[in-house]
């Protein structure tokens, strides 16, 4: 019998692993200053192996900043080790003086196994309170 593996997703957050539950997250960060908010990436659990880079995208800027995604490697710890995975990383950085509450959401999109014709997607609202 083959098995058809899915290549689960992991929303990491600086350096811990494993897939997601919740869909939005809130973050800090200070006036100006680039700071990393979001790190995606794609593993598949049965074989160890990492999936391709998604693509990303922005679904709402932010108001009060603006957000840079960087292809970046990321070692991923889990059942099968640690293992590199290339991820996008979400940055946001403020505009310089503003102190408050910003919000953006991104999205990614990826086919969910190696054979799948159609691509899925995951969106992510993160809040920033911005110091």
């Amino acid at each position: 019998m083959i098995r058809k593996s899915a290549f689960l997703v992991a929303a990491l957050i600086g350096l811990a692993a494993g897939p997601v539950a919740a869909e939005t997250f809130d973050r800090q960060a200070r006036t100006g200053q680039r700071t990393p908010v979001l790190n995606f990436a794609l593993y598949n659990t049965d074989t160890c192996y990492a999936g391709p880079l998604p693509e990303a995208r922005i679904v709402t800027q932010p108001a009060h900043g603006r957000i840079e995604f960087r292809a970046e490697q990321t070692r991923v710890a889990g059942q099968c080790g640690t293992l590199v995975a290339l991820s996008q990383q979400v940055y946001y950085t403020s505009r310089g003086g503003y102190r408050g509450s910003d919000e953006l959401v991104v999205e990614f999109e990826f086919n969910p196994t190696v054979e799948a014709p159609r691509k899925t997607s995951r969106r992510f609202t993160i809040r920033v309170e911005v110091r």
